[in-house]
This record gives structure tokens, sequence and C-alpha cells, in this order.
């Protein structure tokens, strides 16, 4: 009974660790697809650019031959405004987003209907089922007619969200500043990059904030629980090959099976990993160089949190505190569970593997329901190499006990001086 429960527990916190560890990566997915580009932000009357300077810069790229420019999309926000249907009758409350730009790579949402109005489309729009339903009790009303501050719009798609969004796009010879801007830089550019496009450009001021190395930064700390299995798998591989130093022929028949389950672990963490530039110093002598590169993110977040937040940062916020509480959460789980688990038999070996899998194609499915997950190899597969190794090294210990237990009865049987001399102190 007691062996029971021990088992039922260690299955209960595999699963706990598996669904935290999944929560995680969704977690990290949803704020990387608000994370394409860095985010400048102006404050201040006036401040800010208008679409007719970003087309004048686009020209100007044109006209320097430049090939891959970077994409930008002018945004702001309007709170608390009403919309209504095109007779007037019936309305419903909204935050009016008005973009010059990506619509889509602004304010990624999960498409119900129809598609979201391109740049040039000044007289379409795009809602949430929200308004949709306040305004006409459904959701399919790609073709109707709005108003929306005295001008009327096309509704070309409608997007899943309650909160109550309408999406526009601005005019495009329009001298209207907009205080927010999207730039997605080619080659996967930065806060470097992004100062020099503005410099270049002559538009001055603007808070600049890396979004896309915030998302490096939350997609590797989501994969905090694949270390942790993997590095554990590695240091018992190790130990196991320690305590074998003083017997050649024993660390001889052990080296393949530790060097198979260390490559296994390192390929199931997904080694070799790419790095970004901006966390490799550019001198190794620099050693003030992570405690900056950590107060630039601090300061870049302490900057966001205390101003007002927009729409879109209660989009991208909300789930990048999520992703840290879940992989906190995760790591506990992994390690409670690793020390739990122990795969005796291969007929457990059998049902552990199925479970995890199972498990995971489950999870996978349920999160399917909220957007989808892009599940990585590492939760895929290491969970599997894990339970491989522990099973292989109990059966490795057990078929060593003997051995052990027969040169302890040979050693005491030797005299003390002989045994010195041919055991080599064993």
């Amino acid at each position: 009974m007691k062996e029971t429960r021990s088992r039922g527990l260690a299955a209960l916190l595999a699963a706990l660790a598996l669904l935290a560890w999944v929560a995680a990566l969704f977690f990290a997915q949803r704020a990387a697809d608000f994370s394409a580009g860095v985010s400048i932000r102006w404050t201040g009357e006036g401040a800010g650019v208008s679409p007719a300077q970003l087309l004048q810069a686009e020209r100007w790229a044109r006209e320097d031959g430049r090939e891959n420019p970077p994409a930008a999309t002018l945004w702001q926000e309007k709170a608390d405004r009403s919309v209504t249907d095109e007779t007037g009758e019936r309305a419903a409350a909204a935050t009016h987003l008005e973009c010059y730009g990506d619509a889509a790579e602004f304010y990624p949402e999960t498409l119900l209907f129809g598609s979201y109005p391109s740049r040039e489309d000044a007289a379409g729009c795009i809602i949430d089922e929200a308004v949709a339903s306040g305004i006409w009790g459904s959701a399919s009303v790609v073709g109707q007619r709005l108003k929306l501050d005295g001008r009327t719009y096309s509704v070309r798609g409608v997007f899943k969200g309650d909160s109550g969004l309408i999406l526009t796009q601005g005019e495009g010879d329009s001298a209207q500043t907009y205080e927010n801007l999207l730039l997605r830089l080619p080659d996967g550019g930065g806060e470097t990059e992004a100062r020099a496009w503005l410099s270049q450009n002559g538009f001055s001021g603007g808070e600049v904030l890396d979004l896309p190395f915030l998302s490096w930064c939350l997609g590797a700390l989501s994969c905090l629980p694949a270390l942790l299995l993997g590095l554990g798998l590695l240091l018992r591989v190790l130990r196991r090959g320690w305590k074998l130093k003083y017997s050649p022929v024993l660390l001889a028949q052990y080296i393949p099976i530790g060097i198979a389950f260390g490559a296994l672990a390192l390929w199931g963490m997904g080694f070799p990993w790419d790095l970004p530039d901006k966390v490799i110093p550019t001198r190794w002598s620099d050693f003030d160089f992570w405690s900056r590169l950590a107060g630039q993110v601090s300061a870049s977040l302490r900057a966001v949190f205390t101003s007002a937040l927009s729409a879109r940062d209660i989009a991208i916020w909300p789930a990048f505190l999520a992703c840290v509480l879940t992989t906190a959460a995760a790591c506990a789980l992994v390690i409670l569970a690793a020390e739990r688990v122990r795969v005796d038999s291969g007929g457990t070996l059998l049902a552990a593997g199925l479970g995890a899998m199972v498990a995971t194609f489950l999870l996978a499915a349920a999160f399917s329901a909220v957007g989808g997950v892009e599940l990585t190899r590492s939760v895929w597969v290491l969970p599997l190499i894990w339970l491989a190794a522990d099973g292989a090294l109990r059966v490795h210990e057990r078929r060593l006990r003997p051995r052990t237990e027969e040169r302890s009865e040979c050693r005491e049987a030797l005299p003390e001086a002989v045994r010195e001399t041919s055991l080599g102190g064993e």
C-alpha cells in the first residue's frame, strides 16, 4: 500500500510538472507573438511620427537601394469609444486602436472570420467578438458597416477576444503623429539598430523597448525545467562514472553507456543553443557586462510598468508574468518528481513512457482551444530520456552490487598489508 501511494504521488508530481512546463511555453509563445519588433514610445504633446513621415523614410530607403528595409507600424490608442451600427440604434463600448502598417503584426490575435485590413484600407476595420456580439448578437458579421467617431467602416474581420476592441488603419498622407511605433528590423536587429534607424530618419526622442530580446529571455526562462532535468541526468551519469574510477574494467564498460545518455541529454535540452549578440560580451575581460545588461533590462521593465498600460500592453505583460510564475512552479515540480520517480523494471519504464507521451498529447490538445502551443523537442523527448536513463542506471547498479560484495569479502579475507598492495586501496 505504501509503495502504491508513493508511485501515485510520483505520477501526480510528474503530471503537474509537465502541465506547468507546457503552460510556461504557452505564455512565452503568447508574449512572443506580440514581440515581433522593437517598441518605441513617445510622450508629450505632438511627439511621435506621422504616416507621411514614415512614407518619406521608406522612399529614402528605396532611393538608397536598401533591399530589406525595416517594417514599421505606427499605432495609437483611444479609450472609451462608442461604436454603433449604421443606423445608430445599437451600440457597444470599445477601445479604438488606430494603426498605420501591418495590423496583424501589431495586434496578432486568433481570427474567427475575415482578415485584417491592409495598410491602404483606411475604410476597413477589424473588431473583436465582444463588439460584434454587442452590436449584432453574432461574431459572423464580416461585411457589416459600423460608425465610429463620425466615420463609417466596413468590418473586414472578427478576432477572438472579449475586451471590446476595434482596429482601424490611418490615412497614408496624414500629418497626425502617432506616439507608438513597432519596428521589425531585418536579421533580428534590436535596440541599437532601432536607435540608428530613428537617428538616420530624423526621429528624435522616444523610449526604446527591445521586445525581441525580452521575448528571447522569456523563452530561455521557459526552458529552465528542461535544463534542470537534463543537467540532473548529466550529473547522475558523471557521478556513476566517478564511483568507478578505481575499477578500470568496470569504468571502461560503463563509459559507452555514460556517453550515450550524456549525448541524449544534451540533444534533449536543445543543444547547441542560439544566443543573441546582445548577451555575448565584446571583450571577455569586460566583467561589468552582465550587470550593465541586467540594469538595462530592469530599467526597461520598470519604465513599462510605471506608465499607463495600453490594450496591447495588457495582451503582452500578463503573459510575461504568467510565464515567470509557471516556470518557477515547473522547476520546483520537476525537482520533486525526479526525486520520487523510480524505474525499477521494464514494465514500469513502458508504463511511465506511455503515460508521459499520452499526457503530452492531451496537454497539446487542451491548449489548442486557447490558441495552441508549439511544444519543443525537450518536452517530447527529455522525460523519456530521463526515464530510460534512470532505469538503465538502476540495472547497472544491481549488476555491480554482487561484484562489490565479492570484492568486500576478498578484502576482509586478506591481511592488511596484502590488501593495500594488491587492491590499490579499494
